[in-house]
């Protein structure tokens, strides 16, 4: 992942009205290569393999639609280049307030509850937790993260995010990083039970919160 620089507020906000385009939000602290500027990026990344995504999956995208993005990951940080969610919203309520004072609250609401908010979270955390020798069993570990994504994901909301692209951690056990680990070759079934067990509990949060805030509408991508 590389080093990028996010566009300031002003440059982007004078593209976007010349374009009439949304603005695309992508938060990504981990698992594919997420490149915002491309709205067709997610059905590049993984061909047909077990990683593969399924368009249809996020079926209020068009391919004629021309969006427009900014970026809050990629800078450099303290902790191996990634910055953390929470790090990212933080970035992305400055934006949000910016707008606010150069479009107005009500046009800042309105321009935002029709963004798209893509967000790839979960897999660096399953991989420092399953190496860290850690006391915590995967129940506790697995509620522990989700109250972290929904803390996270009511600061965007709260911030007028309605729209969500979220993309589930893949099987992890299946890279080939955690294979060589394995003597058989195979993948690490135990990385992938803690996989199924984030999706369980992504699902259910993503449910809970849809009735809890108006007009959210989201599609998730699944591992099978």
């Amino acid at each position: 992942m590389g080093s990028s620089t996010t566009p300031s507020v002003g440059h982007e906000y004078n593209r976007l009205r010349r374009g009439r385009s949304s603005l695309t939000s992508c938060f990504y602290t981990g698992g594919l290569n997420c490149r915002c500027r491309d709205q067709q990026f997610l059905a590049k990344q993984q061909g047909k393999g077990r990683f593969s995504f399924q368009w249809h999956r996020f079926p209020f995208l068009h391919a004629h639609w021309k969006l427009t993005s900014m970026k809050f990951y990629g800078s450099s940080n303290k902790q191996k280049n990634v910055i953390s969610l929470g790090d990212q919203i933080q970035q992305y309520s400055r934006v949000s307030s910016s707008l606010m004072a150069t479009m107005g609250p009500l046009a800042t609401q309105k321009f935002l509850s029709k963004s798209l908010f893509f967000i790839s979270t979960g897999s660096n955390d399953i991989f420092g937790n399953y190496h860290s020798n850690s006391s915590l069993s995967k129940q506790d570990f697995i509620t522990t993260l989700g109250f972290a994504y929904e803390t996270n994901l009511k600061a965007l909301l709260n911030l007028g995010a309605r729209k969500f692209g979220i993309i589930s951690v893949a099987p992890v056990g299946c890279c080939p990083s955690q294979r060589i680990s394995n003597a058989t070759g195979g993948c690490l079934e135990e990385l992938n039970d803690h996989a199924r067990a984030f999706h369980a509990m992504l699902a259910s949060l993503l449910s809970k919160l849809s009735s809890q805030y108006e007009g959210m509408k989201y599609s998730e991508t699944h591992m099978k």
